[in-house]
């Protein structure tokens, strides 16, 4: 943070006038996903927006949204007093996952990423009325800082909007994949940890079916993937891993899920078949504009829908791969890849601390939509949140007090890396 940055801190984050939920209360239903949209103060209070590039990429430079506001949801079930504390984020406009929105300056960091929207996910564990408590707190570093107790007291860096109702639906056991089953826990009727879906009653719990895993340890970088927003797709002369050949493993590594592969055919003979998973999306699936290009959703969405119709019930990826053996996959804003022409590859080394610190709000809405239709066609996503190699482990280490200290590996970085996934 620059001098000037710091010594107008204070100013720009004291909120005054108008913090609230936008319309009224959404319904939900039993495990389904609800969004809540807050809208916050502008910068110092006022109506302006704030900017997911907050470092100067638009002309200015104020606090960064990721790391000197929070939003926190409290979620408390009324009937069995069951209570929720969620994280919220910062939204920019607040649109959905769908729309590609302008540009003015042509960097890839404004359009979605300006605004002044907070919002928070949450997925009723039990159906009834819930009563939830809005927090929206501004200070240095709040957003990484310990939890308080709540309902917080009123202070200036508190604004609360409290005594809203979301009314979650029964559960419905007709919904697809695992939004039809319940929650996925080890059980604890049994002696052995298998794992087994629980379905939560308004006062109680009932349990069902039990899980086995049927999954991928591969490919760790599926959301390296040429559709989702901000990768330099014009730098890929062969988008796709699978069409390298192992000479040239790690150059053109991000996927468009275009695959070729041998097959032998009746007469004994070898033929190569091309495959495009974006043939597998069906009709109604989620689907998004990215990068300037339409229909950029349908490759990774085919792709799932193909493993789950193969009967595939788990996968396993990377959220944050940079300094790894892939470097294609990370939710950061303006990073600009380096490399071998052709290679959709960024720095083995962090540029600067606060490289890590700026999130591409529409790439995460897209990476949302596609875990939430993960549960809609019954894939456990598991995330894997570091990599063994040291330039990956420091990529999200901030930087010592004492230049000759090694790196912070726990640091307001990763906190903020943790918190956003």
């Amino acid at each position: 943070m620059t001098a000037a940055l710091a010594s107008g801190l204070a100013t720009a984050l004291a909120p005054t006038g108008l913090a609230q939920v936008v319309g009224p209360m959404p319904s939900g239903k039993a495990f389904h996903p609800v969004e809540i949209d807050f809208t916050a103060l502008g910068p110092g209070g006022g109506t302006g927006d704030w900017h997911q590039d907050w470092t100067g990429g638009h002309g200015t430079q104020e606090p960064n949204p990721w790391l000197h506001c929070r939003l926190t949801g409290v979620f408390s079930h009324n009937l069995s007093g069951d209570v929720h504390v969620v994280p919220g984020f910062f939204n920019g406009d607040g649109a959905g996952y769908e729309a590609s929105p302008p540009d003015p300056g042509g960097s890839g960091l404004l359009g979605a990423g300006v605004g002044k929207i907070w919002s928070v996910r949450f997925a009723p564990p039990r159906s009834g009325d819930w009563t939830v408590n809005f927090y929206w707190e501004s200070d240095s570093n709040i957003n990484v800082a310990d939890l308080a107790s709540y309902p917080l007291n009123s202070s200036s860096t508190v604004v609360t909007d409290i005594g809203r109702t979301l009314v979650a639906e029964p559960f419905d056991a007709s919904a697809p994949g695992f939004l039809g089953k319940g929650l996925l826990r080890v059980d604890d009727t049994s002696t052995a940890p298998y794992l087994r879906f629980v379905r939560h009653l308004p006062n109680g719990k009932t349990t069902g079916p039990y899980y086995m895993k049927t999954g991928l340890g591969s490919p760790e970088n599926l959301l390296g993937y040429v559709g989702f927003t901000g990768l330099d797709v014009a730098n890929h002369a062969s988008p796709d891993m699978d069409n390298d050949s192992p000479a040239t493993f790690g150059v053109g590594f991000v996927h468009d899920y275009k695959v070729s592969y041998p097959v032998i055919e009746p007469t004994g003979a070898q033929a190569m078949v091309d495959k495009d998973h974006a043939t597998d999306w069906p009709t109604g699936a989620p689907n998004w504009s990215a990068n300037g290009l339409e229909d950029q959703g349908k490759g990774i969405i085919g792709a799932l829908t193909y493993l789950a119709d193969q009967g595939i019930n788990a996968l396993y990826m990377i959220p944050m791969n940079l300094g790894g053996d892939g470097r294609d996959a990370h939710p950061f804003a303006g990073l600009v890849p380096t490399g071998q022409p052709g290679a959709e590859e960024y720095p083995s080394e962090r540029p600067n601390v606060q490289t890590t610190r700026v999130y591409d709000v529409k790439r995460m809405r897209e990476w949302n939509r596609t875990f939430e239709y993960c549960m809609e066609v019954g894939l456990l996503a598991n995330f894997v949140l570091a990599e063994q190699e040291i330039f990956n482990m420091e990529w999200l280490a901030d930087d010592p007090v004492i230049p000759t200290d090694p790196p912070i590996m726990v640091g307001i970085s990763r906190k903020l890396f943790l918190k956003n996934m």
